[in-house]
């Protein structure tokens, strides 16, 4: 399959390998390309992102539910207590993936309507028809098998700062702390069974794992009470900084409004900005966060736009000046626009300082084509930049942008919305 990029064609050979086909069409999905040929719809604006959640609720990274630190913290253990494992596993990072993959592809066999339900990663995989019957530890623990962008990778972050985890931020060479051993000693063997051995035969021997039984004991939906209470003994750690503070903050104003079915972060916000003057600080970073949040699904409207325009394109190019004179582009760039101006000029707090000289927000919106040019080479892969030109790019899909706001209606702000579920999960 060849793509043209820039200067020339060249052949994608991954993406070759792993075409498939449906009657006589040949169909790219993004699960082809390797992790460096997918898309990128964060448009620079990552590190901002970044410090914007940080603010919201700080150092639990991207942990969502009680079993994403268990699995971590689990592999490290029998890692670091099996020699055998090690000498399979090689790394830790290794185990931990091959046992994420495993606990929700046990999940997706078994209970399909949860798992999607929960918008679990890895449905694409495992729908692969030749991915059906790979339950071995040999299989799993290749990105091929599951997905590039696991669960683990996403926990590493909250490891540390939450103490599990001391003596690095690498998790290869994590060690567990006292409270990281409970959480690992629970999740292996505090559900009547001896989670340790059943992983370790599995690993060790290169058997298939595909016991309805050991559902639960792996699940991402399921977890013991000893598991839950050493992760809400974390969250609510007061160590006598702002971190901490603002965790437990939250806390006590959610424990107040979780009976409310909408406009929780209504109520939020009114028991922040009624309490000291750190809860009104809080309450403004978020409204910041959420003003930010608007810009994103701008950015992401604007380059949807455009990437539907050259999808029913005749051309398999046009130039950036007649970009910027189509009906929808024009008014997607007006709202970008908008909620930039807003974002500077409502902000009652001081913005954070890796924003400062972000292109983006304070330059390239003033101009429509700049600001597509911008997306375009931040990009790269659905729209290609060729000179004053705008072209096919190798991902090039209808509607495939379009921005997501679920779960954030409540609570305002994505942040905000996985911190609530994942205490929930803790105090239930």
């Amino acid at each position: 399959v060849y793509f043209e990029y820039t200067k020339g064609f060249y052949m994608k050979k991954q993406a070759k390998e792993n075409i498939l086909a449906n009657e006589s069409l040949f169909i790219t999905t993004p699960d082809s390309f390797d992790a460096g040929f997918r898309m990128n719809t964060s448009f620079g604006l990552r590190p901002l992102e970044h410090a914007h959640d940080e603010e919201v609720v700080p150092k639990i990274g991207s942990l969502e539910f009680v079993r994403q630190a268990s699995w971590a913290v689990g592999a490290i253990k029998l890692f670091t207590e099996n020699e055998e494992v090690r000498a399979v596993a090689r790394t830790p990072a290794t185990l931990a993936n091959a046992i994420e993959a495993l606990g929700c592809k046990l999940e997706f066999r078994y209970h399909p309507e949860l798992f999607q339900k929960k918008h679990r990663r890895g449905i694409l995989a495992f729908k692969r028809p030749n991915s059906v019957n790979l339950w071995k530890f040999s299989d799993l623990k290749k990105k091929s098998s599951y997905v590039q962008n696991t669960y683990r990778q996403n926990v590493v972050s909250a490891l540390y700062d939450l103490g599990l985890c001391d003596s690095s931020t690498r998790f290869n060479q994590m060690q567990l702390t006292d409270i990281g051993q409970s959480l690992a000693d629970n999740f292996l063997k505090g559900q009547n069974n001896d989670l340790n051995k059943i992983l370790s035969y599995w690993v060790c021997n290169n058997s298939e794992q595909k016991n309805k039984d050991y559902t639960e004991l792996l699940s991402p939906d399921y977890c013991s009470s000893g598991e839950k209470n050493i992760l809400r003994q974390c969250l609510n750690t007061f160590d006598n900084d702002s971190d901490s503070q603002k965790r437990i903050r939250l806390i006590k104003s959610m424990k107040s409004i979780t009976t409310k079915e909408k406009k929780c972060w209504n109520e939020l916000r009114r028991l922040l900005k009624n309490g000291d003057l750190s809860g009104e600080r809080h309450a403004h970073q978020i409204e910041n966060a959420i003003r930010f949040e608007k810009i994103k699904n701008h950015v992401r409207a604007l380059y949807n736009e455009c990437t539907n325009y050259m999808f029913k394109c005749n051309s398999d190019s046009c130039s950036f000046s007649i970009l910027c004179n189509v009906e929808n582009i024009i008014k997607a760039y007006k709202n970008l626009k908008h909620s930039v101006e807003t974002y500077h000029k409502a902000a009652q707090s001081k913005l954070p300082i890796v924003g400062h000289d972000n292109l983006l927000l304070n330059s390239a919106y003033q101009n429509i084509k700049n600001t597509l040019r911008y997306l375009v080479e931040h990009e790269g892969r659905a729209l290609i930049c060729k000179g004053d030109d705008i072209a096919k790019g190798p991902l090039l899909k209808e509607d495939g942008f379009k921005p997501v706001d679920e779960g954030t209606q409540n609570w305002g702000h994505p942040k905000l919305n996985q911190f609530y579920k994942l205490w929930r999960e803790c105090d239930e």
